[in-house]
């Protein structure tokens, strides 16, 4: 009888939204219910696609600090716009319903992942840890603390991406959801400073997250009683359960997630970028916009539309407009037969006049660095390319001089002949004699001037020969609260031993007066990257 009677209430209920949002939502089915709300899968109407909405129960509707709470879910993840962040499409009220509109996730809970499964690959619970991480600093960097990291509130999508969900309680800007001394969120994943009842930062975040990764990768949460208080206790008091592991990867991985849970949080990573470093990944950050420049509203442009012109209008404009350019091409080619059939006449070859090359405005191979030394006035020089596959000598001529070569007539089977590739190793290598393992080796760079070329050298260290690698470089202003990227760059290459050194010239044009990081990081064809990092500092020239 009683499970008829919630049956029956729970399709009163679906009955009821369905009515209230029917003109914009068709309601499909019932995902899952908690104690604070109620998600539908829903068909938008206006642009045919499924969607998820979360109502607020109807016993709930009357009670303002659940209206509040609610609501403060929704405005919060709205305005976060990050890829690990489920999207919040629309808030509204329709008669007595309370909603909000977000992504359909099609995937599983990491919960249920680790019911099923019990512990996760190394590989794994790192990929976990640096997307949740992205997403976690990304909040942080706006003031916002989730407060609930668990398994549960991180999904995990049809593409494998971790998305974090379930704003309810965090604390954002503005808006003050628990009262002073008192604590919500999930015991076992809670941070000492959060069951104490203290202000929380994005640290806190951070050894929830702790908790998450020493779950995945032992099949447990470090600290477990029946009672909640007594786990509280253990998370402020007692230290941390060393874990039964057996390979490297896994101690290696364990102790970055041993930093995480730190009692204290200065002694934890400061930042989720730190984390993320610490794990070899990637912090990205935006490399195509000026900082010099002021921030602008993009709005969409409207598309030019031009009329093709007939076959007739082709002709007419050819014999009124376009008569004098094919003129002047077909002088152009008479003139070039001529002193063909001239040259032919004597036996000769007409004298070649090498021209200054024409400098490159950010980056320079090193042919090209021979060229840009000429340029300015120095002896003409030929610089084989770093180690390149593929690159070639180039010959560069001081301006205000004329080099004068006779070439003779080539017969037309080597004229596209391939350059030899380059010596392996053609640098000494800084890389030890037998590599531990894949690493990059990166040189410390001196006070620069404005406008110099700027030789970047670094070591690949301990890939197979004939790995495919990629090495990026880039640029990014110290500033206190800003950090962008004037540059970035990647170079396609290939190792030829385990001991790679190479060499790449920057023109320092580009880069205003200022102390800037160089970061050179470097991708195999596993996909596994690391990275170095240097300061300097540019000086006007």
């Amino acid at each position: 009888m009683a499970m008829t009677s919630v049956a029956k209430g729970n399709s009163i209920e679906i009955d009821v939204v369905r009515s209230a949002l029917d003109p914009d939502y068709e309601i499909l089915d019932e995902l899952g219910r908690g104690g604070m709300a109620i998600v539908y899968r829903a068909r938008e109407r206006a642009l045919d696609r499924e969607v998820a909405i979360k109502v607020l129960p109807a016993m709930l509707a009357m009670d303002q600090d659940f209206v509040e709470r609610f609501t403060h879910e929704a405005r919060t993840a709205g305005k976060l716009e990050h890829p690990n962040i489920v999207p919040i499409y629309r808030v509204g009220t329709s008669g007595h319903v309370i909603y909000f509109v977000m992504k359909l996730l099609t995937g599983q809970s990491l919960a249920r992942v680790i019911r099923e499964r019990g512990k996760l690959s190394v590989g794994e619970v790192r990929r976990i840890l640096i997307e949740t991480a992205s997403a976690l600093g990304y909040a942080a960097k706006r003031g916002v603390v989730h407060r609930d990291i668990k398994p549960d509130n991180i999904l995990l999508d049809a593409e494998g991406r971790c998305v974090i969900t379930d704003f309810g309680i965090a604390k954002a800007p503005g808006g003050q959801q628990t009262a002073a001394g008192t604590s919500l969120g999930t015991p076992k994943y809670m941070s000492p400073e959060h069951a104490q009842g203290v202000p929380l930062d994005g640290r806190s975040d951070m050894y929830s997250l702790g908790v998450v990764a020493y779950q995945c990768l032992t099949g447990r949460t470090p600290f477990e009683a029946d009672d909640p208080f007594a786990i509280l206790y253990k998370h402020i008091n007692e230290p941390l359960p060393r874990p039964d592991l057996t390979s490297d990867e896994e101690w290696a991985l364990y102790a970055v997630i041993e930093r995480m849970l730190s009692k204290k949080a200065e002694d934890r990573f400061q930042s989720a970028d730190d984390m993320i470093v610490a794990l070899g990944g990637h912090v990205s950050a935006p490399t195509l916009v000026s900082q010099s420049l002021p921030s602008l509203v993009v709005a969409a442009q409207p598309t030019e539309i031009i009329l093709t012109p007939t076959f007739g209008t082709k002709m007419k404009r050819f014999w009124t407009q376009d008569w004098r350019s094919w003129a002047g091409a077909a002088s152009v080619v008479t003139t070039a037969a001529l002193v063909f059939a001239i040259t032919k006449t004597s036996g000769g070859t007409p004298e070649i006049s090498a021209q200054p090359p024409v400098r490159p405005a950010a980056v320079l191979s090193d042919s090209a660095r021979g060229a840009s030394t000429a340029a300015r006035g120095g002896t003409t020089s030929a610089l084989a390319a770093d180690s390149v596959p593929g690159a070639a000598s180039k010959v560069a001529a001081a301006p205000g001089r004329t080099t004068q070569s006779s070439t003779k007539a080539t017969p037309p089977a080597t004229k596209t002949s391939t350059p030899a590739r380059p010596a392996a190793n053609a640098l000494p290598s800084k890389c030890p004699q037998r590599p531990d393992g894949f690493d990059v080796l990166l040189d410390p760079v001196p006070e620069q001037r404005q406008g110099s070329d700027l030789p970047i050298l670094f070591d690949v260290c301990g890939l197979a020969p004939g790995t495919r690698f990629s090495a990026q470089i880039k640029f990014r202003t110290i500033k206190r609260f800003n950090n962008s990227t004037p540059i970035a760059l990647t170079y396609p290459d290939e190792a030829n031993s385990t001991r790679e050194r190479r060499r790449r010239i920057i023109d320092l044009e580009v880069l205003s007066p200022g102390r800037y990081y160089l970061d050179v990081i470097v991708t195999n064809d596993r996909g596994r990257n690391v990275g170095k990092t240097v300061e300097f500092r540019v000086v006007e020239r």
